[in-house]
């Protein structure tokens, strides 16, 4: 009984700490993107640049860059990837999370929620 106690309250203090960071991490959103162009180079630095119809913006992730560090795991890029390019094929349109980076990083980076447009 106690270990089911113990094991709830675990999952409830992760669930907040996460809705918090992630809230944190995410201080803008770009909707409706109309994807017009996506880079993903798989090398060392991994990034994703994802471009949007009528956005002078590119917006970038990196798995390890030297400027903006580390953001997200190879696979995830691939994932982002997969989304941008099923949105750039269809000609939906795309709702992701972005920020404008550490000090020194002047690029939008890319954060969280990446999803295809319901509508």
């Amino acid at each position: 009984m106690l270990k089911k106690l113990v094991l709830k309250v675990a999952m409830l203090a992760a669930f907040v700490t996460l809705s918090v960071v992630s809230t944190e991490a995410m201080a803008l959103t770009k909707s409706a993107c109309t994807v017009t162009r996506i880079l993903y180079d798989g090398n060392s630095n991994s990034r994703l640049a994802v471009w949007c119809s009528g956005d002078a913006n590119i917006y970038y992730a990196f798995n390890n860059d030297a400027t903006c560090g580390t953001q997200v795991s190879v696979n995830t890029l691939k994932v982002w990837e997969s989304i941008f390019q099923a949105a750039l094929l269809s000609g939906r349109k795309v709702d992701f999370g972005y920020n404008n980076g550490p000090a020194g990083c002047a690029i939008p980076l890319m954060s969280s929620n990446i999803q295809i447009n319901a509508s």
